[in-house]
């Protein structure tokens, strides 16, 4: 809106309240509003945010009526995008966070222990049949599984809450089966001295990280597909005219 500083806004949001169809109507003040708005309250126009039911009345009823109430109006689109942010942040920081984990953990499995400048330290038995290796590789593991794995235990409770199984329920129990036979080698080991301990943390602990990782890819396809559409959609006609025609028969 042109010039709202010259208009009693308290009635102006009253009468677009009282319009059929219209849930709220609010005016946006200059720190809550994106670049593009706020482009557009540098150049003297205000913002007024309009809630409606699309069922009862358009954008386009709904500007035709403001201007009737004497005010200059147009219509602002702002498609929200399909790919959220602060979610794709989300999984970036649980991915970064398992990797640091995770890298030294696979080096430590799979590298460090044939290494001989590490081999002493890390077969050192700290008890009966528990090396530094494996000490090492159970805490490294521990918060990989339980904190940053912990939105596939959600995620699967609530699929198999509501009666069916999805790839976080494979996840899970996947993850879980690796963590828990490892814990209960470790546990026979150490009260059997001829029983010879495997453990699979590093399993686990790889497995989130890569399903983390498709995550976060899959992420930034959706956003980067939410840019293009958003592209596309700004390249329709802001203005159009309609010609009514009146009943010749």
């Amino acid at each position: 809106i042109e010039n709202l500083k010259d208009y009693n806004i308290d009635s102006i949001l009253e009468k677009i309240r009282s319009i059929e169809g219209i849930k709220n109507a609010k005016v946006i003040n200059y720190l809550n509003t994106t670049e593009s708005d706020k482009t557009s309250l540098i150049n003297n126009k205000s913002i007024i945010k309009i809630e409606f039911n699309s069922t009862i009345i358009q954008p386009r009823l709904i500007i035709d009526t403001i201007i009737q109430f004497g005010i200059n109006v147009e219509l602002i689109s702002n498609e929200a995008p399909i790919g959220n942010n602060d979610e794709t942040n989300h999984i970036l920081r649980l991915l970064l966070i398992s990797l640091i984990f995770t890298i030294p953990l696979s080096l430590i499995s799979m590298i460090f222990h044939m290494m001989p400048i590490f081999e002493g330290f890390l077969m050192k038995e700290i008890a009966q049949n528990l090396t530094m290796e494996i000490l090492i590789c159970w805490i490294l593991a521990t918060p990989v599984q339980f904190w940053i794995g912990a939105r596939f235990y959600i995620a699967a409770y609530k699929s198999l809450k509501a009666g069916g199984a999805n790839m976080d329920v494979l996840v899970a129990l996947a993850t879980t089966l690796s963590y828990c036979y490892s814990v209960f080698a470790i546990i026979i080991g150490l009260t059997d001295p001829n029983f010879k301990v495997n453990t699979f943390f590093d399993t686990s602990a790889m497995l989130i990280s890569f399903i983390l990782l498709g995550k976060y890819l899959e992420a930034i396809a959706k956003r980067k597909t939410s840019e293009a559409i958003r592209k596309l959609i700004s390249l329709q006609a802001k203005t159009a005219i309609l010609v009514e025609i009146a009943n010749a028969f």
